[in-house]
Protein backbone atom coordinates (compact mmCIF):
# COMPACT_ATOMS: atom_id res chain seq x y z
CA UNK A 1 0.00 0.00 0.00
CA UNK A 2 1.49 3.35 -1.15
CA UNK A 3 2.27 5.72 1.56
CA UNK A 4 1.21 9.66 1.45
CA UNK A 5 4.62 10.78 0.29
CA UNK A 6 4.68 8.09 -2.70
CA UNK A 7 1.38 9.54 -3.84
CA UNK A 8 2.72 13.04 -3.72
CA UNK A 9 5.69 11.81 -5.08
CA UNK A 10 4.50 11.09 -7.87
CA UNK A 11 2.05 13.84 -8.16
CA UNK A 12 5.19 16.01 -8.69
CA UNK A 13 6.86 13.91 -11.39
CA UNK A 14 3.80 14.03 -12.68
CA UNK A 15 3.39 18.02 -13.04
CA UNK A 16 7.00 17.99 -13.66
CA UNK A 17 6.33 15.95 -17.22
CA UNK A 18 3.21 18.43 -17.87
CA UNK A 19 5.12 21.15 -17.48
CA UNK A 20 7.24 20.30 -20.71
CA UNK A 21 3.90 21.00 -21.95
CA UNK A 22 3.82 25.03 -21.64
CA UNK A 23 5.20 27.62 -24.47
CA UNK A 24 7.81 29.32 -23.43
CA UNK A 25 6.21 32.52 -24.96
CA UNK A 26 4.21 32.52 -21.70
CA UNK A 27 6.50 32.48 -19.63
CA UNK A 28 7.40 36.40 -19.36
CA UNK A 29 3.23 37.05 -18.19
CA UNK A 30 4.54 35.18 -15.19
CA UNK A 31 7.76 36.73 -14.03
CA UNK A 32 6.60 39.53 -11.33
CA UNK A 33 4.06 37.05 -10.00
CA UNK A 34 7.44 34.25 -9.67
CA UNK A 35 9.79 37.48 -8.16
CA UNK A 36 6.68 37.82 -5.84
CA UNK A 37 6.70 34.15 -4.91
CA UNK A 38 10.01 33.86 -4.55
CA UNK A 39 10.63 37.02 -1.98
CA UNK A 40 7.47 35.85 0.07
CA UNK A 41 9.29 32.45 0.19
CA UNK A 42 12.64 34.72 1.67
CA UNK A 43 14.48 34.77 -1.32
CA UNK A 44 14.70 30.64 -1.59
CA UNK A 45 13.44 29.89 -5.46
CA UNK A 46 13.55 26.27 -4.18
CA UNK A 47 11.21 26.80 -1.65
CA UNK A 48 9.24 29.11 -3.79
CA UNK A 49 8.68 26.14 -6.11
CA UNK A 50 8.04 23.58 -3.45
CA UNK A 51 5.18 25.68 -2.62
CA UNK A 52 3.89 25.84 -6.37
CA UNK A 53 3.75 22.16 -6.95
CA UNK A 54 2.17 21.24 -3.29
CA UNK A 55 -0.55 24.17 -4.30
CA UNK A 56 -0.83 22.51 -8.66
CA UNK A 57 -0.87 19.08 -6.24
CA UNK A 58 -3.30 19.87 -4.12
CA UNK A 59 -1.31 18.58 -1.58
CA UNK A 60 -1.18 21.85 0.62
CA UNK A 61 -3.85 22.16 3.45
CA UNK A 62 -3.03 19.22 5.90
CA UNK A 63 0.12 17.13 7.24
CA UNK A 64 1.07 14.14 5.68
CA UNK A 65 -0.23 10.85 8.01
CA UNK A 66 1.62 8.01 7.88
CA UNK A 67 0.01 4.92 6.92
CA UNK A 68 0.82 0.93 7.76
CA UNK A 69 1.71 -0.64 4.83
CA UNK A 70 -0.08 -3.98 6.34
CA UNK A 71 -3.68 -2.54 6.79
CA UNK A 72 -3.44 1.22 5.20
CA UNK A 73 -4.36 2.54 9.06
CA UNK A 74 -3.68 5.71 9.52
CA UNK A 75 -0.70 6.73 12.21
CA UNK A 76 0.73 3.87 12.11
CA UNK A 77 4.50 3.02 10.75
CA UNK A 78 5.15 -0.70 9.71
CA UNK A 79 8.29 -1.81 10.56
CA UNK A 80 10.82 -4.90 9.88
CA UNK A 81 12.49 -7.04 12.20
CA UNK A 82 15.25 -9.38 10.78
CA UNK A 83 18.13 -11.27 12.68
CA UNK A 84 21.54 -11.35 11.52
CA UNK A 85 21.97 -14.90 13.85
CA UNK A 86 20.77 -18.38 13.04
CA UNK A 87 21.19 -17.59 9.56
CA UNK A 88 18.92 -15.05 9.38
CA UNK A 89 15.89 -17.21 10.70
CA UNK A 90 13.18 -15.37 13.36
CA UNK A 91 9.93 -16.60 13.66
CA UNK A 92 6.97 -14.52 14.93
CA UNK A 93 7.18 -16.00 18.37
CA UNK A 94 10.77 -14.99 18.86
CA UNK A 95 9.80 -11.65 17.55
CA UNK A 96 7.24 -11.00 20.10
CA UNK A 97 9.22 -12.40 22.84
CA UNK A 98 12.27 -9.41 21.44
CA UNK A 99 9.10 -6.51 21.65
CA UNK A 100 8.48 -7.47 24.91
CA UNK A 101 12.01 -7.45 26.24
CA UNK A 102 12.73 -4.24 24.12
CA UNK A 103 10.52 -2.04 24.85
CA UNK A 104 8.31 -3.25 27.54
CA UNK A 105 4.51 -4.69 27.81
CA UNK A 106 2.94 -1.41 27.52
CA UNK A 107 4.15 -0.94 23.90
CA UNK A 108 4.65 -4.58 22.87
CA UNK A 109 0.74 -4.45 23.63
CA UNK A 110 -0.04 -2.01 21.61
CA UNK A 111 1.14 -3.98 18.48
CA UNK A 112 -2.04 -5.92 17.06
CA UNK A 113 -0.78 -7.98 13.99
CA UNK A 114 2.58 -9.86 13.24
CA UNK A 115 3.33 -11.45 10.17
CA UNK A 116 5.69 -13.23 9.47
CA UNK A 117 8.46 -13.30 6.53
CA UNK A 118 8.49 -15.67 4.27
CA UNK A 119 10.85 -18.69 5.14
CA UNK A 120 11.43 -17.33 8.99
CA UNK A 121 13.07 -14.23 7.22
CA UNK A 122 11.59 -11.96 9.90
CA UNK A 123 8.72 -10.50 10.99
CA UNK A 124 6.42 -6.93 9.78
CA UNK A 125 4.29 -5.24 12.02
CA UNK A 126 2.87 -2.12 13.18
CA UNK A 127 3.39 0.71 15.68
CA UNK A 128 1.81 4.18 16.47
CA UNK A 129 3.71 6.62 14.72
CA UNK A 130 4.05 8.98 18.10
Amino acid sequence: MPQPEDVIRASAKGILSNLKQVNPDVLAMFKDAATELVEQNGGDPVSAICQTLAFISGHYKTAIVARSLLTGQEHQLTLIMTSTKDNGKLNVATCRSHLDNWWGQRISDSIRVIKGVKGAGGAIFDIYDD
